[in-house]
C-alpha cells in the first residue's frame, strides 16, 4: 500500500505533465477544425440563418400592387410588355410545407350611389400552390377584376385586392394581404403613377397612352367619319388627299352653328398644368360640342383612324407608314395636330385657333411654328422615329406619333 509520500509524489508528477496534456488536446482540436474547414463542413453564417428560418411559407414582395391606376388604362393593365409595367397584382410564393396549399384571390369594388358600375361576375379565383422543390418560387396567377363604369361622370373609387393562402383543407391561414388600388374616374389622365417598387411609370409610356382616346370604338365618331367621307373626294394624290382630309375635318367640326367650341382656357384640361387632367372620350366631345384643344386634336385623330377603316382610297394614303400624324403639346399650352411624310416638311393645324379661324391661315401659321420647333429641338424627330414619343415635362413639351406610339407600346382603346 503506497505511503502518503508516494501519493504526494504521484500527484506532483501529474500536475507537472497537465499543461502538456492540455496543449496536446488543443493541438488535436485545432487540427480537426482545420480538416472540417477544408472539407467545407463547418456551419457557415448562411447555414445558421437558414437553420433559424423555418417559416413554412415565404411571400415576396410585401407590396403587391399599385396605389393608383387610372380607369382609362384598364384595358392595358396586365399586358406587361417591355414598356408597359402595369399589373393588378404580382407576388411569388415559396411553399415550404409538406403539402400543396391554396391561394384565393378576390376583388371587391367599392360600389356607391355616385359610382355607377357593373361587376361582370363575382371574382373568386382559387389556385393550387404546389410544394416547392429546391426552394422554387411559385408566381402569382394572371387574373384580373371584371368591372366597368356605366356613366361618363363618376368619381374615383377603390378596388380591394384580397390575397389569402390557406392549407389544403382551408383550416389554416398562412398569409393574408388585402391591398387597395385607387381607381381614378373615367376621364382622368395623370403623369403621377408610382410603381409598387417605389419608382415612377415612365412618361414615354404615359404619353403613348394618349392614343387610347384615338383608337377607341365610338359610334358617334364612326358616324361622323361617314358623313365627312360622303362629301370628300378621295381620288387625289397623297399630299393633296391628306391636306384636304384635315381641311374637311376642320370645316365639319369647327364651322357653323353646330360647330364644336374649343376652350383653350380651362385649366383642368391643360396637359402639364395639373397632376390630373380631364380628357373626355371623343364621342362625348361630339355630343357636347365643346372641347379642350387636346380633346379636339384627339378627336381629329380618331376621325382619321376611322377614315382609314372606312375608305380604301384613304387607307392607301393615310394608312401607310410613310405618313406620320403627330400630336404636339407645346410650352405655351398650344396643341397642334401635325402630319408629315417621312423626310418631308411638317404641316399642321393649331387646335387653339380652330374655332372661327381659316384653315389655310391656321396651317401656314402652324407650319412656321413647327419649323421653329424642329430647329430648337433637334432630337425630337429622332425620338419620334425610334420610339414614337418625345416628352420633356420641364419644358412642357410633348410629341406623340399616333400610329407608332400605339403600336410600339401596345396601347389599347378606352374601356
Amino acid at each position: 500500500m503506497p505511503t502518503t509520500d508516494e501519493k504526494n509524489s504521484t500527484m506532483l508528477q501529474f500536475l507537472k505533465t497537465w499543461p502538456g496534456i492540455i496543449t496536446q488536446i488543443l493541438v488535436l482540436v485545432s487540427t480537426l477544425l482545420g480538416l472540417l474547414k477544408m472539407c467545407d463542413l463547418l456551419p457557415t453564417a448562411e447555414w445558421q440563418k437558414a437553420k433559424q428560418d423555418v417559416t413554412p411559407l415565404k411571400v415576396e414582395p410585401g407590396k403587391i400592387t399599385y396605389e393608383t391606376i387610372p380607369y382609362y388604362l384598364k384595358n392595358n393593365v396586365g399586358l406587361e410588355t417591355r414598356d408597359n409595367p402595369l399589373y393588378w397584382f404580382k407576388f411569388w410564393v415559396q411553399n415550404r410545407t409538406n403539402a400543396d396549399l391554396v391561394v384565393r384571390i378576390t376583388f371587391q369594388l367599392h360600389e356607391r350611389a355616385d359610382v355607377p358600375v357593373v361587376v361582370r361576375h363575382p371574382d373568386d379565383n382559387v389556385f393550387t400552390i404546389p410544394k416547392s422543390k429546391d426552394d422554387a418560387w411559385w408566381p402569382s396567377p394572371p387574373v384580373e377584376p371584371r368591372f366597368e363604369f356605366t356613366a361618363e361622370e363618376v368619381k374615383d373609387t377603390v378596388l380591394n385586392v384580397n390575397v389569402e393562402i390557406l392549407s389544403w383543407d382551408r383550416k389554416t391561414s398562412y398569409y393574408a394581404n388585402p391591398a387597395r388600388i385607387k381607381i381614378l374616374s373615367k376621364n382622368k389622365f395623370t403623369w403621377d403613377i408610382r410603381t409598387p417598387e417605389g419608382g415612377m411609370v415612365s412618361r414615354d409610356f404615359l404619353a403613348a397612352s394618349l392614343t387610347a382616346w384615338v383608337f377607341s370604338e365610338e359610334n358617334a365618331v364612326r358616324k361622323r367619319t361617314g358623313e365627312i367621307l360622303s362629301r370628300f373626294r378621295t381620288s387625289d394624290g397623297a399630299p393633296q388627299l391628306v391636306d384636304r382630309w384635315f381641311e374637311a375635318c376642320f370645316e365639319n367640326l369647327f364651322k357653323g352653328v353646330e360647330g364644336i367650341d374649343v376652350d383653350a382656357e380651362t385649366e383642368g384640361r391643360k396637359l402639364f398644368q395639373r397632376d390630373i387632367v380631364e380628357i373626355r372620350p371623343t364621342g362625348q366631345v361630339l355630343a357636347q360640342r365643346e372641347a379642350s384643344p387636346l380633346e379636339a386634336a384627339l378627336l381629329i385623330g380618331a376621325l382619321s383612324r376611322q377614315a382609314v377603316l372606312q375608305s380604301g382610297n384613304v387607307k392607301n394614303v393615310m394608312g401607310k407608314e410613310e405618313l406620320r400624324v403627330v400630336l404636339f403639346s407645346l410650352p405655351e399650352d398650344e396643341t397642334i395636330l401635325a402630319w408629315s411624310f417621312k423626310k418631308g416638311d411638317w404641316e399642321g393645324i393649331s387646335m387653339n385657333d380652330a374655332p372661327g379661324g381659316d384653315y389655310r391661315l391656321n396651317k401656314e401659321k402652324t407650319r412656321i411654328r413647327l419649323e421653329k420647333l424642329m430647329r430648337m429641338e433637334p432630337g425630337l424627330v429622332d425620338a419620334l422615329s425610334s420610339k414614337g414619343v418625345f416628352v420633356d415635362k420641364r419644358k412642357r413639351l410633348l410629341a406623340v406619333d399616333l400610329k407608332k406610339a400605339k403600336r410600339d407600346y401596345g396601347i389599347q382603346g378606352l374601356p
